[in-house]
């Protein structure tokens, strides 16, 4: 679990960029986590990452996903779906979501 001081890192994340690092590192805290749960047979428990994932639409699952879960290597695998601009605006919504979420999860 984060403390209180990671989860106020949310006010001084004024770029994409660095908003994108806090949720790469939140989400691979939380696949280790998971990982160790699976071990310790405590896998009927729900993660935060899939209650966040199963409140979003289609589109704004397969933008998270890609960029947080599954850290997709192609740079511009969006472009199958959308158009750059529609993209990073999707991108941005799905980081403030979450980053939302996690604030007041925590």
């Amino acid at each position: 679990m984060l403390d209180t001081q990671s989860v106020n890192v949310q006010q001084n994340l004024s770029s994409l960029y660095a908003k994108k690092r806090f949720i790469k590192e939140y989400c691979t805290a939380e696949k280790f986590k998971e990982g160790r749960k699976l071990g310790k047979f405590q896998a009927d428990k729900i993660s935060s990452l899939e209650i966040f994932l199963a409140s979003l639409e289609k589109d704004m699952q397969k933008i998270f996903i890609e960029n947080f879960i599954f850290t997709n290597p192609d740079s511009e695998w969006y472009l199958d779906y959308w158009s750059k601009g529609t993209y990073y605006k999707r991108l941005n919504e799905v980081v403030n979501l979450f980053l939302g979420y996690i604030h007041d999860r925590y």
